[in-house]
This record gives structure tokens, C-alpha cells and sequence, in this order.
């Protein structure tokens, strides 16, 4: 029987979103990190994620490349929800018998070539290859920018980085 290969990018953390490719780089699907509130705070509902994931991987094999995210300890419910998201993601992919690769912004980044480039570059760039996904906020900043969503042009990138790394 054959299984769907898909690549995953997740951009783990409340701004974060998840991009799944086709094996041939069409996208198939792309959505925010659920959240939910608690007490006076946002973060990441780590259960309706899992419920999401699990409703896109089941069925497919592929790779899951997930942002790796170091960051000091200053802020520990964030701190908290990121590194939950993060460990949600990667258990749940293991368990779907998905390869699982970890890996920093740089690297992705200098896999695709744009080391050292800004946001709105890379936003500019997944709007290019993914002009269907709704990556923009439809809103313009000071400088007459079109916002966008960076979690979703992140997770794009991410599956970019791991479908030319990981095949």
C-alpha cells in the first residue's frame, strides 16, 4: 500500500505554524499553532495540536523538520510553551513512524541560501513559491510593507530546508 511522502516545517512557539509539502513541493497544507488561554496568558494548546498533527501525518510517512529554538531563561511560560510545543511536535512525528530532524534557524536558513536575510526577504520569497498559502496579514506596517504571518513563512522555509536535505 502506498503511503503519501510528505515534509513537515514546524515553527514551534505562539507565532509559530505548521507547512506540510508533497513530495513534490505542492502545498498541501499550512495552519497556526493552536492556542489557547490560560489564566491571564497565551500559549500554545499543546493537545489541539497534537489533534491537528495527528489528523494531517496519519496515513503518510516523510521527514519532520522542526525549529530548534535555544533561548535564556528569562521569561518561563514562554520558555515553557515553546519547549512544550516543540517536544508535543517531535513525540507525536516519532510515533507516526516520521523521520524527525531538528535544526536551527541558521541552518535552514544557509540551506536555502539566505543566511543573513530579514524577515519580509523570506516572507517575500515563500509568497513567491507559495502564492496560494495565506501568509500575509493583508495589512501594510510604516513603510508600507504587507504584513505577514512569520510563523507561516517560517514553517514554509523549514520544509523547503528538509524536503532539499532530507529526500
Amino acid at each position: 500500500m502506498y503511503s503519501e511522502r510528505i515534509f513537515v516545517g514546524i515553527d514551534p512557539g505562539k507565532k509559530g505554524a505548521i507547512a506540510i509539502l508533497r513530495e513534490d513541493g505542492s502545498l498541501l497544507d499550512l495552519f497556526d499553532m493552536p492556542l489557547e488561554r490560560f489564566e491571564k496568558i497565551t500559549r500554545v494548546d499543546v493537545i489541539m495540536m497534537a489533534e491537528k498533527l495527528a489528523r494531517a501525518l496519519v496515513g503518510k510517512i516523510g521527514i519532520v523538520a522542526i525549529e530548534h529554538i535555544h533561548m535564556p531563561a528569562n521569561d518561563a511560560i514562554r520558555d515553557f510553551s515553546l519547549d512544550s510545543s516543540y517536544r508535543v511536535a517531535l513525540s507525536l512525528a516519532e510515533s507516526l513512524g516520521f523521520k524527525v530532524v531538528s535544526v536551527r534557524r541558521q541552518e535552514w536558513k544557509k540551506s536555502l541560501g539566505i543566511k543573513g536575510v530579514d524577515k519580509q526577504r523570506c516572507s517575500e520569497l515563500a509568497v513567491r513559491l507559495y502564492p496560494e498559502a495565506k501568509i500575509t496579514t493583508g495589512r501594510r506596517n510604516k513603510h508600507g510593507e504587507l504584513g505577514v504571518k512569520d510563523g507561516r513563512t517560517n514553517s514554509l522555509l523549514i520544509a523547503i530546508s528538509g524536503m532539499h536535505n532530507c529526500k
